[in-house]
Parts: structure tokens; sequence; C-alpha cells
């Protein structure tokens, strides 16, 4: 049986599919960057000053999370501004959260935050792996995926006023789980979203795939982060029940 050769509109979309993810994950690991650098700042250089700031004015912790949620949607409202205007976004958005992720650090060791850190990024490297190369369809998932999402939510509200460290862990596993189960599925939908926008007939083409690239940064950056955070809560109650 003859072995088929690639053809070059193949090769092409193949050649362009590695720039499209070199892109996406460039942008992504910016954002965790710039959170990083952000988070550290507020944690030791500005230290004094930002606890003072929340202190005085604990409302403005309030109005971090809700600046948060509307950068955002206003970052979902539309793909057709300007790339510089999307990555400007991004990266705005990606400086507030390291001050929010902040606050949260500072409650774990150095080395929860390392060990959480390096255990986060394998888990994600090993979904993304996954998620691009696995023929399933992994849409149902997803879907599954999202769902979960509301129900960790309202666990994670009632566990406010419940106060029980047991069901934080169930949670953070669960949380694990869950953005695990989304990189995977993210992977695949940045893949199949890449080839739709090389299309024209399937009208996606119209958006620029740097704004698409900025897109899928967004959330992978939101599952990596979610991920560290729940695993960096699994080592904090190892850490306190040891």
């Amino acid at each position: 049986m003859q072995q088929q050769v690639p053809t070059n509109e193949v090769v092409a979309k193949d050649e362009g599919l590695s720039r499209f993810f070199t892109r996406v994950y460039g942008y992504m690991a910016a954002g965790v960057l710039v959170s990083a650098l952000v988070s550290y700042l507020a944690l030791n250089t500005f230290r004094d000053q930002y606890a003072s700031l929340l202190q005085a004015h604990p409302s403005v912790m309030w109005l971090l999370f809700i600046v948060e949620i509307g950068m955002v949607f206003a970052f979902r409202a539309t793909t057709r501004r300007s790339s510089a205007v999307n990555a400007a976004l991004f990266f705005s958005f990606a400086a507030v959260n390291g001050l929010v992720l902040s606050i949260t650090l500072s409650y774990y060791s150095g080395r929860d935050i390392t060990m959480a850190f390096i255990t986060g990024a394998a888990l994600f490297i090993a979904l993304a792996i996954i998620g691009f190369v696995t023929k399933r369809n992994l849409s149902r998932i997803g879907q599954l995926s999202m769902a979960l999402i509301v129900g960790l939510i309202i666990a994670s509200v009632i566990n406010m006023f419940a106060q029980s460290s047991f069901m934080q862990l169930i949670i953070s596993y669960a949380g694990v789980v869950i953005f695990s189960l989304l990189t995977a599925y993210d992977n695949q939908w940045l893949k199949q979203i890449y080839y739709q926008a090389t299309n024209v007939e399937s009208g996606v083409g119209s958006v620029p795939l740097t704004n698409i690239a900025i897109m899928g940064a967004l959330n992978l950056y939101l599952d990596f982060i979610n991920i560290f955070l729940y695993i960096l809560q699994i080592f904090g109650y190892d850490t306190n029940n040891n």
C-alpha cells in the first residue's frame, strides 16, 4: 500500500498551527510572569505599603475582584479590537490578578509555593499535550467541566461560612481535576479554532489570529493559575496537619 504524501497545504497548515501555539503559549507565559512579578513586589518590595492599604481600605480587595471580573467580560465581549488593545488588556488583567494572588500567597511558605508551582506546571503540560494530540472529541468534557465549575463556586461560598478545612481539601482536589480537564479541552478547542480561522468559508477567518491567540492564552492562563492555587491549598493542608 502506497503511503500518502502530505500536500503542501497540509504541511503549511501544520507549520502555521505550530506558530499559532507558540504565540498562544508565549502570551500565556508572559502573563504568568507578569502576575509572578507583581505578586513578588507586593509581597516583598512594597509589602508594608500594600498591607497598610488593605488594612486602611478593606474594600480595595473587593474592588480588585470586581475589576478582574469586569476585565474578563470586557475581554470576551469582542475579539475584533486591535491586537495591541487585547494584549494590553490581557497583561493588565495579569497584573491585577498578581495583586490578588499576593494576598493568597502570603499565607503559604516559599517551599509550598515552589512545590505547588512545579507540580501544577508538570500537570498542566501533561494535560496540554493530551488535549493537543488526542483524537477523541473533548467537547462534552469541556461542557461538563464548565458545569462543575458552578458547583465548585457554590461549594466554595458555602465553605466560606462553614470554615471546614476538610471540605476545603475536597474542593481543592475537585478543582485540580476540573481545571485539568479544562486544560485538555482548551488545547483541543484552540487547535480546532485555528483550522476554522484559516478556513475562509467558516467565517472565523475575519478574526485576526493574534486576537484568537490572546484569547486562548487567557483561557490557559486561568486554567494554570487555578490548578496552581488548588494544589497549593492541598500542600498547605498537608503542611498544617503534619
